[in-house]
Parts: C-alpha cells; structure tokens; sequence
C-alpha cells in the first residue's frame, strides 16, 4: 500500500500550524491507546516533529513548512522512522516547500492537499478544528482494515 501524505497548504499565518498541533490531540482522544513520541527535533519551539502510532501504523507530524530545507529534512526523518502516513504543512504552489510535496513519486505516495484560506479572526479556531477533523478523517480511512 502506497504511503500517505497530507499537506496542509496555505501563506503565512492561516492556522496550519495550529491545525495540524489540534491533530495530535484529536489523535489522542480518538486512538487513546496509541502512542506519541517525544520531539524528533527537540529544539523546536513553535513547530512538532512527531510520531504518533496506532496499532503498527506509524503517523509521522511535522508542522513546520516554510522552508524547503527543513520540510524535506523532516520528511525524511519520518519516512526513515517507519511513518505509513505523514501529516505536514507547505506554503503556496509557488513555493519550494510545494513543489518538493508535489514532486514526490506518486507510485510510493497518495499525496492530499488541504488548502487553508484567510478567515475572520474570531473564525479562526473553528476553521483550524474543522481542518483538523478533515485531516483526522483521512486518517481514520486509512487505518480501517
């Protein structure tokens, strides 16, 4: 079965990173058996680098998207820990961190793109929460046997 591969897409400061930190705690509530490692990266501050597994399948978060570098360095740390299904972010389709998600090989990945929009300050969690449980969905799809 081919990996999966859930980006959450969108320019700075749409809630990407805060949708995809609400996916580690929808995670938790639905898959209370499961387990979450501690920080693949622990210098991060603002950012998660983590494995989430349930059962034998291994869920890799990165949330961090704005540069290239990183993403794909973090990418590669979660493919090299197992990770069946990676959820991270990227900016726009014209930016480096797309076009490296966009480039990965369709034969090993089923690559999702969740674009995140400008909301409304007082929408802003409601809209975050929403992502979340739509990224929460797939994953639940995917685990089904």
């Amino acid at each position: 079965m081919k990996k999966l591969v859930i980006v959450v897409s969108g320019v700075s400061n749409r809630g990407k990173t805060k949708s995809i930190k609400k996916v580690v705690d929808l995670l938790q509530k639905k898959y209370p058996e499961g387990e979450l490692s501690k920080s693949l990266q622990p210098t991060l501050t603002v950012d998660i680098l983590h494995i989430f597994t349930v059962g034998n399948v291994k869920i890799g978060i990165a949330s961090q998207g704005d540069s290239r570098d990183k993403l794909e360095e973090f990418f590669n740390k979660l493919i090299q820990a197992g990770s069946e299904i990676i959820v991270c972010a990227c900016h726009t389709p014209t930016s480096a961190t797309y076009r490296f998600i966009d480039a990965l090989d369709r034969q090993k990945y089923d690559v999702v793109f969740i674009e995140k929009i400008g909301v409304v300050e007082n929408e802003r969690d409601s809209s975050n929460e929403a992502t979340a449980n739509e990224i929460l969905s797939l994953i639940h799809n995917r685990l089904k046997p």
